[in-house]
């Protein structure tokens, strides 16, 4: 099932996204702070069976600091829906300061884990920007 994941998305654009997902009849949900110690595939796995919602019973629950950064998770999503996302994204503004897809890799991973990893992505990419200026 298509889905999208919002973590830290300020609530103007969540509702932006909100609404345009469901008019493509993609599944879009907030995931609380609470869950970040949660797998990324426990997380995605939630909405998908109703007798493991993980994300509504949460294991061990996160009380640390929160990142600033925003971020969407986009889980077993098609090409075509992937790239209309994206354009809506773009032509409206939509400000979300990371994008990741679901892969088997970052499956095991835990929020936190994924915000450093696209952090160190974000910070590897300027670097070598800067050095071919």
């Amino acid at each position: 099932m298509e889905q999208v994941l919002l973590f830290q998305v300020q609530h103007e654009e969540a509702a932006e996204i909100a609404d345009m997902l469901a008019a493509m009849k993609v599944k879009c949900r907030e995931i609380p702070v609470q869950a970040y110690r949660q797998t990324i595939g426990e997380l995605a796995a939630g909405g998908r069976n109703e007798e493991r919602p993980e994300f509504g019973r949460v294991k061990e629950e996160y009380k640390g600091e929160v990142p600033d950064e925003s971020m969407m998770l986009f889980c077993d999503m098609g090409e075509k829906h992937f790239n209309r996302i994206l354009a809506h994204l773009r032509s409206r503004a939509v400000k979300v300061t990371y994008k990741a897809v679901l892969t088997p890799t970052n499956r095991e991973w835990n929020v936190l884990r994924l915000y450093a990893e696209l952090a160190r992505e974000k910070a590897e990419y300027e670097r070598m920007r800067q050095q071919s200026v």
